[in-house]
Formats: structure tokens, C-alpha cells, sequence
């Protein structure tokens, strides 16, 4: 089995996310996840990365769609 890139992931995880919290735009999602991963890329959690790129990124696109909704 071919092992996949943290691009990859990341990839995937914007795909979930955007499906999930599709009263945020895309690049919303993209920001979001790109924040989340820098503070994270490079730290010795490396094989867990991705998710907590996406366990943090999903928190605050959360806080985002109440803000969106209630506006």
C-alpha cells in the first residue's frame, strides 16, 4: 500500500471540511486549515499532524458558521 503525503491528507481534509461547513467558503476552509498546520508543521507530533490540522481546524470553522448564522 502506498503511503500518503501530508499534502494528501491535508487535501482530504479540506474536501471534509468544506462538504461540513458549507455556509464557509472554500478559501475560508483553506485559511483555516493553513493556520492550523503551520502552527503544527514541524513539531515532533508529525504523524499525527494531519489530525489535529483537522480536529483544530474543525473547532474553528465551528466558532465561524455560529457567527454566520446568527448574523
Amino acid at each position: 500500500m502506498e503511503k500518503r503525503t501530508e499534502r494528501q491528507n491535508i487535501h482530504e481534509i479540506i474536501e471534509r471540511l468544506t462538504a461540513q461547513f458549507s455556509l464557509v467558503t472554500r478559501s475560508r476552509v483553506d485559511h483555516v486549515i493553513e493556520l492550523e498546520y503551520v502552527k503544527l508543521n514541524g513539531r515532533p507530533v508529525l504523524q499525527y499532524v494531519s489530525n489535529l490540522v483537522e480536529h483544530a481546524a474543525k473547532a474553528r470553522l465551528a466558532r465561524v458558521a455560529v457567527v454566520n448564522v446568527a448574523a
